[in-house]
């Protein structure tokens, strides 16, 4: 682990991390309940501090979680997931990109079923490169909504 900053490798002991990954940032992750994702000052707060939202969930109005979901990947400009419960099902995962057909990642519904969605960012570096310089190139993000500051 010589060499290498602590924040790109913390908790990394039995993996050595990479030189290329030096100076690369990790991917911040945030969260909160169903409920609490609904507060908009949560979703404001976390929005500067956090790569990917994720809400787990144990909801009825999977609709409403639905649009939730949606709505925040572009006010928080990031991923955001809702993993709800298999007894209600709608978990979805959209994220900010500017072709529409392209936003929703995953987009699972039906009730009393156990159901497993894979998804993975591949290139974090890109990801999150993108997010913060609004490139178009490989994602094509959309412009970044009314008061997003690239931090």
């Amino acid at each position: 682990m010589e060499g290498h900053p602590a924040s790109a490798c913390a908790g990394a002991q039995e993996i050595e991390c990479p030189s290329s990954l030096a100076n690369v940032q990790p991917l911040r992750l945030s969260a909160s309940v169903c409920y609490d994702a609904t507060d908009l000052g949560i979703a404001a707060d976390l929005r500067e501090r956090s790569d990917v939202y994720v809400i787990p969930a144990l909801n009825k109005d999977v609709q409403t979680f639905d649009n939730i979901t949606l709505a925040l990947s572009y006010q928080m400009y990031q991923l955001v997931v809702v993993a709800n419960n298999g007894r209600y099902g709608g978990s979805s995962a959209y994220w900010p990109i500017g072709a529409p057909h392209e936003r929703r990642l995953m987009h699972l519904h039906g009730e009393h079923q156990p159901t497993l969605g894979f998804f993975r960012i591949k290139d974090v570096v890109e990801y999150r490169r993108g997010r913060l310089e609004h490139l178009d190139d490989r994602y094509r993000w959309k412009t970044p909504p009314a008061g997003y500051s690239k931090k």
